[in-house]
């Protein structure tokens, strides 16, 4: 389950909805870890998810909540992994020793080399080499890690150039993602195919210790994997796609249970979403992406079946 917990943020980013406003209140004090972590394993329960995946982005973060709900966890011997989607500014000394002690798996995402990278974020050329610097530090230390590599229109053309340069940093753990659901032309997905035929011949001689964690990918498309998401306001959805900006309207119809409730009405709200509730969310999801984006859903099959014959190869 992935717990978002960025607050007092006032950026508006195209793409993301996560809960911005007031959402101080996330904190405010009938906030308890104690509290939150029994309704964490009622959640969990409720979707068999084992795992505590932190959200936990810059610029408004609470670290010091993070390391203090990750290790009352550990004390009270809950049966987690727990992992942190983080950015490379938050991971001085101080958090990768925490992250290491703790054997908490940190997942960054590092797309390319310096010139794309700069193409598609706009980063000036200090702030790119100071991510590359973290990601070497990341990969030298007894750390689980997750590079998320993400394979762009804009980029495709320069994929193995820039898996040679992450390689060259010593990672050795990707998660490869076709992103950007409806940019994709056909062209562009020959170019995706191609590169993908040159890797799977490289990961024979060049790339040979590269190893992919979503090797197993089912050639679902990324965006209806039913994952609960815990955003900061303290609501759960059954669906992680509910952080994208475009489903603000309807977060009210796609939710499992308040946080902020007491515990007998939290209990009572998970019983209310039945075991249908997930897959109802997603159809509803579905619809409303093809209502706003039209053939959404063919050309990102279209995009990742190409991710999903890579992995059959290989």
């Amino acid at each position: 389950m992935v717990i978002v917990l960025t607050r007092r943020c006032n950026s508006n980013c195209w793409y993301c909805g996560v809960h911005k406003k007031d959402s101080f209140g996330f904190f405010s004090s009938w906030f308890q870890i104690d509290d939150f972590l029994d309704k964490i394993e009622l959640l969990s329960n409720f979707n068999w998810d084992r795992e505590m995946r932190f959200f936990w982005w810059e610029p408004y973060l609470e670290r010091t909540l993070l390391e203090s709900m990750i290790s009352a966890a550990i004390s009270r011997g809950l049966s987690f992994k727990y992992a942190i989607n983080s950015n490379w500014k938050l991971l001085d000394d101080d958090a990768l020793d925490f992250i290491e002690n703790n054997r908490v798996k940190i997942i960054l995402s590092c797309n390319w080399a310096l010139p794309s990278h700069i193409l598609t974020r706009w980063w000036i050329e200090p702030s790119a080499l100071k991510l590359y610097d973290t990601i070497s530090k990341i990969c030298s230390r007894d750390i689980d890690y997750q590079i998320n590599f993400a394979v762009l229109p804009a980029t495709v053309e320069k994929m193995i150039e820039n898996i040679r340069f992450l390689y060259w940093l010593w990672v050795r753990n990707l998660n490869i993602l076709v992103w950007l659901y409806i940019w994709w032309t056909e062209e562009g997905i020959g170019v995706l195919k191609e590169k993908f035929n040159e890797l799977s011949g490289l990961l024979k001689t060049e790339f040979s210790w590269l190893a992919f964690a979503n090797h197993s990918f089912s050639g679902q498309i990324p965006l209806f994997n039913s994952e609960a998401v815990i955003d900061s306001d303290g609501v759960a959805y059954p669906n992680m796609v509910i952080l994208e900006d475009f489903f603000k309207e309807h977060k009210d119809r796609i939710r499992i249970a308040d946080f902020k409730e007491d515990k007998i009405r939290f209990i009572q709200e998970l019983e209310n979403a039945d075991g249908e509730y997930f897959r109802i969310c997603e159809s509803f999801i579905k619809k409303i992406i093809d209502n706003k984006f039209g053939k959404i859903t063919k050309v990102d099959y279209t995009a990742n079946e190409a991710l999903s014959d890579f992995f059959k190869k290989i």
